[in-house]
């Protein structure tokens, strides 16, 4: 192998390789701040707090408690930038349904942009049954949204008029494996074997 093809494999290594990192586009997932920037709430009382509440994490941790209350149309939200290219990206968190009424009266959502990613019945299967669901992690392939730039990432909470259910959330994940486009890893392997060839020939 000449050393102009050497060079350009090794460039064209290096860029999939770098390409395949992952990124984190969830700021403030745990909630631990202080702050509960970059987040947004939308609720009649706050969402991200000291909790002392549920199963989910240690007593003291923040995370975002979601409902328990008549007739709540919660909503907390925060923009993430998926950037310009293709690639790979898993939405990932934990969750626990918390005062649970009987099922088809109180609901978590879970949408990115205008997408809805899941509704779950927060109502048990026999009402009254345990306070608490128990902690799960939820998980959802969001490798569409892979270069589609900003998107608002959405978790809501509706409840009825009695026995209001609660959605609890922590630990909120968006990993993200960019891909460079195959035209942009050509044209910078032929820039690098140009560069090659007027080495060469000075």
């Amino acid at each position: 192998m000449n050393t102009t093809a050497k060079l350009v494999s090794a460039f064209a290594f290096a860029t999939l390789t770098a390409g395949s990192q992952a990124v984190q586009l969830v700021a403030n997932g745990d909630f631990q701040s202080s702050s509960i920037a970059p987040w947004t709430e939308s609720s009649a009382f706050p969402i991200i707090d000291e909790n002392l509440f549920g199963t989910l994490g240690t007593a003291g941790n923040r995370y975002a408690w979601l409902g328990g209350y008549a007739n709540a149309n919660d909503k907390l939200s925060q923009t993430v930038d998926f950037g310009s290219l293709a690639g790979t990206a898993t939405l990932t968190f934990k969750f626990e349904a918390a005062l649970r009424d009987e099922p088809t009266y109180d609901f978590f959502t879970v949408k990115i942009g205008s997408t809805t990613l899941d509704t779950i019945d927060l109502g048990a299967a026999t009402f009254g049954a345990g306070i608490f669901s128990g902690v799960t992690t939820k998980s959802y392939d969001v490798s569409a949204f892979m270069g589609t730039g900003s998107q608002v990432l959405e978790f809501g909470t509706t409840t009825d008029v009695s026995f209001n259910s609660s959605a609890l959330v922590d630990d909120v994940s968006i990993e993200a494996t960019p891909v460079p486009e195959p035209a942009t890893m050509t044209a910078l392997a032929l820039g690098l074997a140009a560069i090659a060839r007027r080495r060469k020939s000075a």
